[in-house]
């Protein structure tokens, strides 16, 4: 009887002691998406001065002679780019890097100021502060870029296409005319092994590139794009013309050697 007695007062103690849990209030509804001010933004090497008819590769490293895409990622606020000497005041703007500064690592600084949402993110305070490096290599006119080595873009990629079950080893080359390999009369990509069998496909129609992507067609594909991102992450992506029995692929992997 003792024993029952000590359980129900605890039991009672307990219940009177628990604190009652504050509701949630209706200010904070929609918060979930919330997020602090940030100054990240994109520094997109260019295939082209012409912007509407331009590629770009967002890039920690690109060819001089080449012009770089600057774009912060955050909407309606205050920016200040600091770009060597330059102070910009600007969301969005172009730059153009020469060959004089080939071989320098270039810091760039985005300072963002913004009207936080205090309401969802009290500890925000509406400043943010990023600054990314850009280093210059030299450039490459278009039979270097197909005569020199390119360790980012050649080699062996272990990839898995996004309808696939399992990953293939594939191999690409990109050639000079005559080098050893198929297709040998013309500038080309080699592409081995995109289905596991081993069969080589031979791209040698047009093409652009940074120093990170390249951009080209091949038979029966109206684009072809392959991408090392900074990251580290590879992407393969094949687009087949409307019509065409050849299948798509969107390969993301990683480099082997």
């Amino acid at each position: 009887m003792k024993k029952i007695l000590i359980i129900s007062l605890s039991c009672l103690l307990l219940l009177s002691c628990k604190k009652e849990q504050p509701q949630m209030s209706t200010v904070n509804a929609g918060c979930d998406c919330a997020e602090e001010v940030s100054a990240d933004f994109l520094m997109e090497e260019m295939t082209s001065f012409n912007l509407s008819n331009s590629e770009y590769t967002d890039t920690d490293t690109m060819y001089a002679e080449g012009q770089i895409h600057f774009y912060a990622l955050e909407d309606n606020a205050d920016y200040t780019w600091y770009i060597g000497a330059e102070v910009i005041k600007e969301r969005e703007f172009y730059r153009y890097f020469d060959a004089s500064l080939i071989g320098q690592t270039l810091p760039m600084k985005l300072v963002v100021n913004k009207k936080p949402n205090n309401i969802c993110l009290p500890n925000d305070d509406g400043v943010d502060s990023i600054v990314r490096k850009l280093v210059i290599t030299k450039e490459l006119v278009l039979d270097d870029f197909f005569t020199q080595p390119n360790y980012l873009l050649e080699g062996m990629f272990r990839l898995k296409d996004v309808n696939a079950t399992d990953s293939v080893d594939v191999k690409i080359d990109i050639l000079y005319p005559l080098e050893p390999g198929p297709g040998g009369t013309v500038v080309r990509y080699v592409l081995t092994n995109l289905d596991g069998t081993g069969k080589a496909k031979v791209c040698s129609l047009g093409g652009d590139y940074t120093y990170r992507q390249i951009w080209f067609k091949a038979s029966g594909y109206s684009q072809v794009r392959l991408f090392h991102r900074m990251d580290g992450i590879v992407e393969l992506e094949m687009t087949p013309y409307e019509g065409v029995s050849d299948p798509p692929y969107y390969f993301k992997g990683r480099k082997l050697n």
